[in-house]
């Protein structure tokens, strides 16, 4: 008798399902509100460089403004880097031959007009108009904490705000030797901006950034954009900015997180009364609470990020909308001839400064393109669902089929063979399955060469 009553009893399929289809809602809506956060924060960044994207359009279009007023009919400034650094060294009026012989010249050309000596006088006077909008601007934009303007030809600093080009390194003044990265950004902006030219002439889209972001870690940005003046790239504006730290809005929403962990949880704990302990309702069952729940949370989760989606549209039309009315103001103040109306509805554009097309040049969110916006996350979304689907139900059967009660027995039994093979296992893992799953992870970003510095999330 008591050998009898000393015997294992069956496991019940009830619990194991019950615990399976527990840790499977787990980690598959844990990891799914996870990503659902870095999407949001990334939303909310995007959200934040567009807007000062916004303002550096404004801020270049006031410049070429100013820039075709003062000079309705500017020089050429040569064909090439050649060119413009033989111009510095030479008198206006030397000979054709003399330019030709300094054409020549190669790197110690450009250092050496580097260190020559100031401009007359006269020739500072040449963007006094650049300079006061510059600093009208700068002072309309709190935010703001330099601009920086640089010519190309004559390799100057134009106009600056920034607090370092103050006294005598005050602009506008021929850059310094230190400071020849401006003027290669410079250079490399215009040649961005040929190559896109020549490249759309051709029928192609252009994939060269005519703006340069640089980001730093405490949330600042760095942006360049070139100056075009009669169609021509006649310099760089650069903005140093401060913007508003992008917040998420802390989810009021970790109640539908819960939600679709519980609630499979305890239909099932309902459902399997009447069912026993056979294994192929009890399992047909968690499968399918688990696909709803999945389901759910999945629709969920497209809402917040259509949300967030025609937030960031609403907060980019505001910003055209503040922005062209300082724009307006800043030239009627300064005096600058009205000309054609400002193209607002390109100052909201990618790096390669073509316009994202959210914003209509009313000033208005498109809903149509807000709508292929939210249908291409909803297609990520659904790929996002599908795999974390997968790997629930690869958690339900593994722990509701009694894989997991065998594979912690066969480790309680051979637990030194396997510290043996733990080495092996970890090295297999870094070196093979992580960059396996990596790659994987990748294909589902916009991931390539033109933006490796950025992280997978921002991608």
């Amino acid at each position: 008798m008591a050998d009898h009553d000393d015997a294992p009893r069956p496991a019940s399929h009830r619990r194991r399902f019950l615990i399976g289809l527990a840790v499977a809602a787990l980690v598959a809506v844990g990891l799914g509100a996870l990503l659902l956060s870095v999407a949001r924060s990334s939303e909310a960044r995007e959200r934040a460089e567009r807007k000062a994207v916004v303002e550096l359009s404004a801020l270049t279009a006031v410049i070429e403004r100013t820039e075709a007023a003062a000079s309705p009919a500017p020089e050429e400034s040569g064909s090439g880097l050649g060119d413009e650094l033989s111009s510095l060294g030479t008198d206006t009026a030397a000979a054709p031959e003399e330019e030709t012989e300094e054409e020549t010249g190669g790197l110690g050309d450009e250092l050496a007009a580097l260190d020559a000596p100031a401009a007359p006088a006269a020739e500072e006077e040449e963007g006094a108009a650049v300079r006061r909008a510059v600093a009208r601007f700068a002072k309309d934009h709190p935010e703001i904490a330099a601009v920086r303007v640089v010519t190309i030809a004559g390799i100057r600093l134009e106009a600056s705000t920034a607090p370092a080009d103050t006294g005598e390194q005050a602009a506008p003044r021929r850059l310094a030797r230190e400071e020849k990265p401006l003027y290669d950004l410079a250079q490399r902006l215009r040649t961005a901006v040929a190559e896109n030219r020549e490249a759309r002439e051709a029928g192609t889209a252009g994939n060269a950034d005519e703006i340069a972001v640089e980001r730093q870690p405490d949330g600042t940005l760095t942006l360049s954009a070139p100056l075009l003046v009669a169609g021509e790239v006649t310099g760089m504006a650069q903005m140093t900015t401060h913007p508003e730290r992008p917040e998420v809005q802390a989810t009021a929403s970790w109640w539908p997180v819960l939600l679709a962990i519980l609630l499979p949880v305890a239909l099932f704990f309902l459902i399997s009364i009447p069912l026993g302990e056979r294994r192929g309702l009890l399992a047909l069952a968690a499968t399918v609470l688990l696909i709803a729940s999945l389901i759910g949370f999945g629709r969920w989760g497209l809402a917040l990020l259509g949300q967030e989606r025609r937030a960031t549209g609403e907060a980019i039309a505001a910003k055209i909308a503040e922005e062209s009315k300082r724009a307006e103001t800043l030239l009627a103040d300064l005096a600058i001839p009205a000309g054609a109306p400002l193209e607002t509805g390109l100052w909201d554009a990618d790096f390669q400064r073509q316009p994202r097309g959210l914003v209509t040049a009313a000033g208005t969110l498109d809903e149509g393109k807000l709508g292929e916006v939210v249908g291409t996350d909803a297609r990520r979304l659904t790929r996002s669902v599908t795999v974390l689907a997968l790997l629930a139900l690869l958690l339900l059967s593994f722990v509701g089929f009694g894989y997991a009660a065998r594979t912690r027995e066969a480790f309680r039994e051979h637990y030194q063979a396997y510290f043996y093979v733990l080495p092996a296992m970890l090295g297999m893992l870094l070196l093979v399955f992580f960059p396996f799953f990596y790659g994987i992870a990748l294909s589902f970003t916009n991931a390539n060469v033109y933006n490796t510095n950025e992280s997978i999330f921002q991608t």
